[in-house]
């Protein structure tokens, strides 16, 4: 999907200017929201017309390619009928086709069925759950009895909507206590009625909502009893405190647990008999244990159980939750975050396939997952000369794991050939062939694949930059570090330049060592950089060897870094030593011998951070949560890294949180409000540490190397004015 529209940006549709709306957290940012079937945009009218002010806003959804289909016009004619209807504003609609739209569609093919709708404002479930945000009681009960009324009404018409989830149920009471309705479901496309076109693309529910029977549809008039039954319970359990802690995130249950007798099922289950009564409790109970969608109980029965509640309005009108979103609202969208940018490659979905499958058979592993990933998110069972994305890229991840072993392998087998002398002219003889003598008199490679790695004894260490552990790239850019001066009599810059570092990268013969490009285009000189690539034994060995100005640990290939190396580096950090510290398996180690340096920090483990080949990257964007915190504003200004591009699948990292310990900062994290978990950037012990929890290569490297640079900067920075400070 191509369209990607600039600020302010105007379309003319039905006769009215509209003009894209700027992100009120992103300044300079379209207003967006990425979902599953394609992108919303906010649209304000241009000019505003006079009097009406900046509400005066409509909802442009742009479906992507597998989504944009002509069914989409008749559809909507019949999603139009249903408009009237309590909660489905989103069902009014108006489809850009070429028949009535033909210039617009000229200059933008994109835009072709895309659907225009009522803009509504006010959070999402979705949000409330994140932030832990607290409804009274009263609050929590008008908006369980306003979604029971809508989906009695639904269920009455002989309709669903057949993807309920926290993030298709908009909350506009919150902002507006006049609201005509406290809550409005969208994403509407997926509907069930008589007379509605099956969707071609069937959802199987949203994790956390969708019930584990493994037979039934959720395209049929049961389809919402179950999920429906889970956003019930949430609202009406989510003025207890017990509840909102006991949360598991995106989702009141983790997905894993859905129909489980776990201690979420059983802390919900008691508030809401605590709260609202045994009957309650009793139908959420029967659906949480149906074998079907037909044994779930149906919304009536909900709405006979339910306490009679006041006039909901009156529920919003002085306690409203109104906070951020008062004048932001939210989207008719799938997933409430900040729309990220990402370049698209101008080839068909053809070109690039069969790139890829040509990368595939010369064996070309990097280039060839690079191609793949995003036709994966696109359509991942597109066939093409006997492939899908899908097995391919699987197969793609399988091999390029392998190769390094392949190496090994093929160079054991050689050197035992040359030392039977099978060519009849031993080691020497060897080298008479050239490719074979081109490998023997190639050096050693420092990875090594196996966990207990063999060293060699480790060669003194020179100054840098004569040390050269492998060839630097030369920088994309180079910029030149500024330095604020200080009121005080120390040179910070020649202090810096003249630091003693030690590094260790690990992902030397797999991947470009961007850590030590970011060194390199620093231009230390005076002091000494010792890089033992992947090599822990030297690692080991060397931290005590001198008092290190800086240490970094940048593990990011996925044979683990040893917690017991981090034992090494207490003495370092209790000097006075900066640390750089990259990780991706903290859930491996957070309990052993890191533990003392994170309780020192300030951090604790959250929860793992895992990435499936068909995972939504949008879902992966980081967020700065303090934009002008100078790690990352000094020397570089950097942008957030919006948008990954995967060179790791599965664990890809861990999410941190705040422990209360030590003096810890998180600066960067998943959700732009949260600043006490979810984390994936932190820094403490007054500037002189940084851990970072993500991997470095899954972001685009005109991020990642000046990011690297201020990490460097910002730590021996700090690690100097503590050490100043400590002299008499």
């Amino acid at each position: 999907m191509s369209f990607r529209p600039n600020v302010h940006d105007e379309l003319t549709l039905n006769g009215v200017t509209y003009r894209i709306a700027e992100h009120p957290a992103a300044p300079g940012i379209p207003y967006g929201q990425e979902g599953r079937a394609g992108i919303v945009y906010c649209l304000e009218r241009s000019p505003l017309p006079s009097g009406e002010g900046p509400g005066v806003r409509a909802a442009l959804k742009v479906f992507k390619s597998r989504f944009r289909t002509p069914a989409l016009v008749a559809l909507s004619a019949r999603l139009n009928e249903y408009a009237q209807l309590p909660g489905l504003r989103a069902c009014e609609r108006t489809v850009l086709t070429p028949e009535n739209h033909p210039d617009l569609l000229r200059r933008e093919p994109d835009l072709t069925y895309a659907v225009l709708m009522p803009w509504i404002e006010g959070p999402t479930w979705f949000d409330i759950l994140q932030e832990k945000r607290p409804l009274p009681p009263a609050q929590s009960l008008a908006l369980a009895s306003s979604l029971t009324r809508i989906l009695t009404t639904l269920e009455q018409q002989g309709l669903a909507h057949c993807d309920l989830s926290a993030p298709n149920v908009l909350l506009p009471a919150l902002v507006n206590s006049k609201a005509a309705s406290a809550v409005e479901l969208v994403d509407v496309e997926q509907m069930y009625g008589l007379g509605l076109p099956r969707p071609e693309s069937l959802s199987s529910g949203t994790a956390g909502y969708a019930p584990a029977h493994p037979t039934d549809s959720l395209w049929s008039p049961n389809g919402d009893r179950f999920a429906g039954a889970i956003l019930l319970a949430e609202m009406l359990g989510w003025c207890d405190e017990n509840v909102r802690q006991a949360a598991w995130g995106e989702s009141y249950f983790d997905p894993a647990e859905i129909q489980q007798d776990g201690e979420r099922y059983r802390v919900l289950h008691r508030a809401l008999e605590a709260h609202w009564g045994k009957p309650v409790a009793d139908l959420f109970e029967r659906a949480w244990k149906s074998e079907t969608l037909a044994d779930c109980p149906t919304f009536g029965e909900w709405q006979l159980i339910l306490p009679v509640t006041a006039e909901i309005q009156s529920a919003f009108e002085t306690t409203a939750l109104v906070s951020a979103h008062t004048a932001t609202g939210t989207a008719l969208a799938e997933a409430p975050q900040v729309l990220p940018w990402a370049p698209r490659k101008e080839e068909s979905f053809d070109a690039i396939f069969r790139n890829a499958i040509e990368a595939y058979r010369r064996r070309e592993w990097a280039l060839a997952r690079e191609l793949l990933i995003p036709l994966v998110q696109e359509a991942p069972n597109y066939v093409l000369e006997g492939y899908t994305p899908r097995a391919l890229l699987a197969e793609v991840e399988r091999q390029s794991r392998r190769r390094p072993v392949a190496m090994w392998i093929l160079l054991a087998v050689l050197l035992l050939a040359g030392i039977a002398g099978i060519f009849g002219a031993g080691y020497a003889g060897l080298r008479e062939f050239p490719a074979i003598g081109a490998l023997l008199a190639s050096p050693t490679p420092t990875f090594t694949p196996s966990p207990v790695p063999t060293y060699t004894p480790y060669p003194t260490a020179t100054p840098y930059p004569t040390f050269t552990p492998y060839p630097t790239p030369t920088p994309a850019f180079t910029p030149t570090p500024v330095f604020t001066p200080t009121p005080t009599p120390i040179d910070m810059q020649a202090l810096i330049k003249s630091s003693d570092i030690l590094v260790y990268e690990d992902v030397a013969g797999l991947l470009q060592a961007w850590v030590s490009e970011a060194i390199a285009s620093l231009s230390f000189s005076g002091g000494t950089i010792i890089n033992v690539g992947d090599a822990v034994g030297n690692f080991k060995s060397t931290v005590p060897t001198r008092d290190w100005d800086l240490i970094i640990v940048a593990a990011e290939a996925r044979n683990i870094f040893s917690g017991e190396l981090f034992e090494s580096l207490y003495n370092h950090i209790n000097n006075g030593g900066a640390i750089i510290i990259e990780e991706w398996y903290l859930d491996q180690v957070g309990s052993g011998k890191i533990a003392p340096i994170l309780s020192q920090c300030g951090v604790r483990f959250f929860r793992n951070w895992e990435r499936k080949i068909n995972s939504d990257p949008y879902n992966y964007s980081i967020y700065w949560l303090d934009e002008s915190h100078p790690l990352l504003s000094t020397p570089n200004r950097v942008k957030p890294p919006s948008y990954p591009y995967p060179t790791w699948i599965g664990d890809v990292g861990d999410l941190i949180a705040l422990s209360g310990s030590g003096d810890a900062t998180l600066v960067g994290g998943l959700f732009p409000r949260r600043k006490s978990d979810y984390g994936v950037l932190a820094t403490c012990l007054g500037g002189r540490m940084v851990l970072q929890t993500f991997s470095t290569h899954d972001y685009l490297k005109d991020i990642m190397l000046p990011l690297w640079q201020n990490y460097i900067i910002y730590t021996l920075t700090n690690h100097y004015k503590y050490l100043y400070e400590k002299k008499p």
